[in-house]
């Protein structure tokens, strides 16, 4: 891992876990590399299912990610599979934030979607 992470519990649920982008895009391409994208297809919800419900509703097959929210904090990571062909992999965590858990992800989800749409 890039970073030394702190792991309190297995189940990914505390708060004093401590995970960064990095590792979060360490794990993603240690994905990549050993799993066939059929596999991770299967593993991850896309557009508008799963976690990703009600959002990403016209990226179906674009992205592929995992969700995870705690109080006033919201986190996705995942694959984009951009307009041009390229297959990017992020990390977007949002710690203390003052709003909704779905204002959040909205914005979230407008930024990635721009980046499927340009890239």
């Amino acid at each position: 891992m890039p970073q030394k992470p702190k792991w309190v519990d297995g189940s990914g649920l505390s708060r004093y876990n401590l995970f960064t982008p990095q590792d979060f895009i360490a794990v993603l391409q240690a994905m990549k590399s050993g799993f066939d994208w059929k596999r991770i297809t299967a593993i991850l919800p896309t557009g508008n299912e799963g976690t990703l419900s009600g959002l990403y509703t016209n990226y179906a097959g674009r992205i592929y990610a995992k969700t995870g929210t705690l109080s006033n904090h919201v986190a996705l990571s995942g694959y984009l599979l951009t307009r041009k062909g390229k297959t990017l992999i992020f990390s977007v965590l949002v710690n203390a934030h003052q709003r909704s858990a779905g204002e959040v992800r909205k914005t979230i989800e407008k930024f990635l979607t721009g980046l499927i749409d340009k890239y």
